[in-house]
């Protein structure tokens, strides 16, 4: 049970399909373009392992990716 910061949640609502690209990773977008990004982030499970022999275990159990639409023009994080 690791505390949560409140940057790190998103919630997400729309017409989403979800594709496994490994144990504990999915990739989430709309059908038009899920495959593609399944296919864009299908290395994300060896990324994570090469961060664990780094940094250490993951600790948050799920490492998903939500690809935004392009009629979505915002991003992320930023440090203003």
């Amino acid at each position: 049970n690791v505390p949560t910061p409140a940057y790190l949640v998103a919630l997400v609502v729309g017409a989403l399909e979800e594709r496994k690209i490994g144990p504990r990773s999915s990739v989430w977008s709309e059908a038009e373009m899920v495959d593609a990004g399944a296919k864009e982030f299908e290395d994300t499970e060896l990324y994570l392992k090469t961060a664990e022999d780094i940094a250490g275990p993951y600790v948050w159990g799920r490492y998903d990716i939500l690809l935004l639409p392009p009629s979505f023009p915002y991003g992320g994080m930023n440090d203003d």
